[in-house]
């Protein structure tokens, strides 16, 4: 008779792998890790984390980023945004009786080469008829659209997420307000769908 093999704990042979933001947004901040058997299979892996985690700042908390593994340098996972959401519980919040949600998506490339997806959504004061809601969901993928082809992906994260409330919110709401006043402006979701390298200058 053979002998019966010994399983092998693999979960105990795995080794723990450090995860890093990206530099160009958070300067390579550790954001977590995850196990492995062997380096190259954290290549893909996602992962999720608060911009409370990041920034500190408790009004970042409903902000939710997901980057993703794409490189591994001395032991260490290097990661590039992959998306951001706001979290379901924090839009109910800011729906109020008698006001208008409107939403806009867009597609549009940053001038470092980001394809970005990127749903925004306003609120009004009051609640507006249909002809008024049209103009606002144009106004607002107008200026989206704008914002996004003309700044890199660092800027508009900084913009739309860093900077309280920015100035591009700003600018947007005060536009919108000609229309109808506007009383909040959110990015419900932006999705990175591609990115091509900008060629090297020779």
């Amino acid at each position: 008779m053979s002998k019966s093999r010994r399983k092998v704990d693999t979960w105990k042979i795995k080794k723990w792998i450090d995860i890093y933001a990206p530099e160009n947004l958070f300067k390579n901040m550790k954001i977590g890790e995850t196990p492995a058997l062997k380096e190259e299979q954290v290549i893909g892996r996602k992962v999720e984390i608060s911009l409370f985690d990041l920034t500190g700042d408790y009004q970042h908390d409903q902000i939710k980023i997901v980057f993703k593994v794409t490189d591994l340098k001395d032991g260490k996972a290097k990661t590039v945004f992959d998306r951001e959401f706001i979290t379901n519980t924090y839009l109910r919040s800011l729906i109020r009786r008698g006001t208008s949600r409107i939403d806009a998506e867009v597609k549009a490339k940053t001038t470092d080469n980001y394809l970005l997806q990127l749903f925004g959504v306003i609120f009004t004061n009051r609640k507006v008829i249909n002809s008024i809601r049209r103009k606002l969901r144009k106004a607002m993928r107008e200026e989206l659209q704008k914002f996004i082809s003309g700044h890199t992906l660092n800027d508009i994260f900084s913009q739309l997420f860093i900077k309280e409330p920015g100035n591009f919110v700003k600018d947007l709401i005060s536009k919108l307000n000609k229309i109808a006043l506007v009383r909040r402006f959110e990015v419900r979701k932006t999705v990175v769908l591609s990115h091509e390298e900008l060629p090297q200058a020779s």
